[in-house]
């Protein structure tokens, strides 16, 4: 809470506004025209006594106003020159990563890696990300980090993703650069320097993808059973019917009963359901989801491209298909084969 408060707090002053701490966890933000005055407060319970009081959190219109106007701000322009402590020159970049975990949901991580003028990781200045911005401003020198640089820094940001195996060499990720720092010493960079760092990256993530690659070929295979899902028989047999989301997350919830098709089917028993990929509209997913009633989890963050669990078909009547008795798979895994619009086998490997 302290970060928001603060953060609210620059953001209003170089808005042109003012941010007052009052005391007992309450602030007073007034406009730049000095017309109007909102009270705030980071305690929730005092927010539903005091109806003046607005509840100050990310959520919070104010806030997000202001995040969305420092996301829209270019990477270039992010960066601060400080002078450093030590002497010892170089970068310190953050980045927001959003990577699709095992369970096909979406995460979000914040990375800061750091690199001294010979392109060495310095973890001090990663641990201490925080304080680095409170130093001395250095001012405007010639020593603006090139464009080759931050492909370095991009480089061991995806080799760090690597390692950490946030990232697997099968899956993408979206990295978004959100703050850097130059530490000003008495060190300088040198081009030829950055050439060979450069170089030697690109060729150690190619060894470590490669490397990642086996092991995850190695750890792919068919469930031994569907036990667990309600389904007995023969693996191979097993038949999954592909659903988007919201719709397959309803169904698993128990929520939604009717799956609704232009045909009938004669298929009874237990399913698998697997949460396609496809995608509506941003705004239909939201109405989807409040329609459900869902609201512990955002639509973007449920899983796709895995088998979500199992449900009983127990009747069809013309288009209208009713399902019961959903079963949760315990751990989400990706079919074997190539999924179809609608009917198919996961575990059967097409030729």
């Amino acid at each position: 809470m302290g970060r928001i408060v603060r953060f609210a707090q620059l953001a209003t002053e170089e808005a042109g506004g003012t941010w007052t701490a009052k005391g007992d966890g309450t602030y007073e933000f007034r406009g730049k025209d000095g017309r109007w005055t909102s009270s705030f407060t980071d305690n929730r319970d005092d927010s539903l006594e005091q109806e003046q009081l607005q509840l100050l959190g990310l959520d919070h219109p104010l806030v997000l106003e202001y995040l969305e106007r420092y996301r829209n701000v270019a990477p270039a322009e992010l960066g601060v020159r400080v002078r450093s402590a030590t002497q010892q020159s170089g970068v310190v970049a953050t980045w927001e990563v959003a990577t699709q975990g095992s369970r096909g949901e979406t995460r979000t991580s914040v990375i800061t890696i750091g690199i001294g003028t010979d392109c060495s990781r310095v973890p001090t200045w990663e641990r201490t990300i925080d304080q680095l911005y409170q130093l001395e401003p250095a001012g405007n020198s010639a020593g603006t980090p090139s464009e080759l640089l931050f492909e370095i820094l991009e480089a061991k940001l995806q080799r760090e993703l690597v390692h950490r195996k946030i990232v697997s060499s099968r899956g993408g990720y979206d990295a978004r650069l959100i703050g850097w720092l130059e530490m000003v010493g008495t060190e300088s960079w040198e081009a030829s320097n950055l050439t060979q760092a450069l170089e030697d990256m690109r060729e150690a993530i190619e060894t470590e993808l490669v490397s990642l690659d086996k092991a995850e070929d190695s750890s792919i295979g068919v469930p031994t059973t569907l036990e667990p899902l309600g389904i007995s028989g023969s693996v191979d047999q097993a038949r999954a019917l592909s659903i988007r989301q919201p719709h397959a997350e309803a169904i698993m919830r128990g929520i939604k009963e009717t799956e609704y098709r232009s045909v009938t089917t004669k298929i009874r028993g237990r399913i698998l359901i697997y949460a396609g990929q496809g995608r509506y509209s941003a705004d239909e997913e939201v109405e989807m989801m409040d329609d459900y009633g869902i609201t512990d989890v955002q639509c973007d963050d449920l899983p796709r491209g895995v088998i979500i669990g199992s449900v009983d078909l127990h009747d069809s009547d013309e288009g209208d298909w009713y399902l019961r008795n959903p079963i949760l798979a315990t751990e989400l895994v990706k079919p074997i084969s190539h999924p179809q619009p609608m009917w198919f086998r996961p575990f059967v490997k097409l030729t």
